[in-house]
């Protein structure tokens, strides 16, 4: 082989070598992005003893989260997906496969807590504080409308206050 013949073969190995790092870069680019291991789903029960849920389990986008009589509903379940640290999650419902969010994005006290697609927004943020569920933006605690304490009532977020209304098992 002379030395022309070697240096062009070495040329064809590493353009054949480019090409497969470049096929698995592509590759992995194609792959679907997931922040969370395949996590149980959970059910959040209040101090009152009620579950929180999507109201009659709506798969619309921005319908109302309340609280409910417990009953093992889909729409009472929630995936948790880890954001950025292991104490901030967002929470996708099992039914609808929206996430925990507040409405509009709003900061405001007192603001409606409502599902809506997935997606890369803080008011779907949530760290979980020992029993409390806390917006990680606004650092309000999610709760029941005046600490209601009726199936049906809505979920908003308010200032904690270690309220049964605001007290979450899991």
């Amino acid at each position: 082989m002379s030395v022309h013949g070697g240096v062009q073969a070495r040329l064809r190995s590493g353009r054949r070598a480019n090409a497969a790092i470049l096929s698995i870069l592509l590759a992995m680019i194609a792959m679907p992005v997931t922040n969370s291991s395949a996590a149980d789903p959970v059910t959040f029960r209040n101090g009152n003893g009620l579950c929180l849920g999507v109201s009659g389990a709506s798969l619309t986008e921005g319908a109302e989260v309340v609280q409910w009589t417990c009953n093992g509903g889909p729409d009472q379940s929630w995936v948790p997906v880890t954001v950025i640290k292991k104490a901030v999650f967002k929470f996708r419902n099992l039914n609808s496969n929206m996430c925990l969010g507040v409405e509009g994005g709003s900061t405001a006290k007192g603001a409606n807590v409502v599902q809506w697609p997935c997606i890369d927004h803080t008011d779907q943020d949530w760290d979980t504080i020992g029993t409390d569920l806390v917006n990680n933006p606004t650092a309000f605690c999610l709760g029941i409308t005046s600490a209601e304490t009726f199936p049906g009532a809505r979920a908003i977020t308010w200032t904690c206050t270690n309220g049964a209304d605001q007290t979450w098992s899991h």
